[in-house]
């Protein structure tokens, strides 16, 4: 439990952090320009972290796949995941629609894609 809180900790520092490097759109004109941040929710805070989790066991469990195409249980848990993934899906677009936690939300998935 410790471990988890820690890793949570390290994970909301971590956006507080890459607020400053987010390049957000404003106005209708399209033009790009880093705007004064809005606040994050709890949940959507909440959501990230549980994404970021998710996308680097999902990772984990690729790569194995990747040496071990046969191995039940691991393609198990590939299952297991895109279930979680699905059922997230509605969240997920919900979220998507605040720029802000979209910036975020394409930060890590740029960056656990760049790993893979």
């Amino acid at each position: 439990m410790e471990n988890s809180i820690n890793n949570r900790k390290e994970f909301i520092k971590k956006l507080a952090l890459g607020i400053s490097s987010i390049v957000m759109p404003t106005g209708l004109s399209g033009n790009n320009s880093i705007d004064k941040p809005t606040k994050l929710s709890e949940e959507q805070i909440t959501f990230l972290y549980d994404y970021e989790t998710w996308l680097k066991d999902f990772k984990r469990y690729i790569e194995k796949r990747n040496m071990e195409p046969f191995n039940l249980e691991n393609n198990k848990k590939l299952m297991q995941l895109s279930e979680i993934a699905e059922k997230r899906k509605t969240v997920l677009e919900d979220h998507m629609k605040d720029p802000v936690f979209a910036a975020y939300f394409n930060h890590i998935s740029r960056e656990i894609t760049n790993i893979i």
